[in-house]
């Protein structure tokens, strides 16, 4: 992923991954306060990707990817990146 971010939220560590910045630039803001884990070491990965190659570009959508997936959550709008990435985490 072009842009990711490591977040220890409790005893588990979150890698988060994107194709875009903005989500991530939110999440940092979001966890500023929280513990620094190791950037090597995740216990999940989250990857917030388009549906397409023309979706990063032509009305961006966020599909959730990762460890876990999600059948039933459909692609959000990129400005709902954050929401997207919260609900990989959960």
């Amino acid at each position: 992923m072009k842009h990711h971010l490591t977040v220890q939220v409790g005893p588990r560590r979150y890698r988060i991954g994107s194709t875009w910045r903005q989500p991530i630039d939110q999440m940092r803001l979001l966890y500023r306060d929280y513990p620094k884990p190791d950037e090597r070491v995740a216990d999940y990965t989250v990857r917030l990707e388009s549906q397409s190659w023309w979706r990063r570009y032509v009305r961006p959508s966020v599909a959730i990817n990762g460890d876990y997936m999600l059948p039933d959550a459909f692609p959000l709008p990129l400005p709902q990146g954050m929401l997207a990435a919260e609900m990989a985490m959960n």
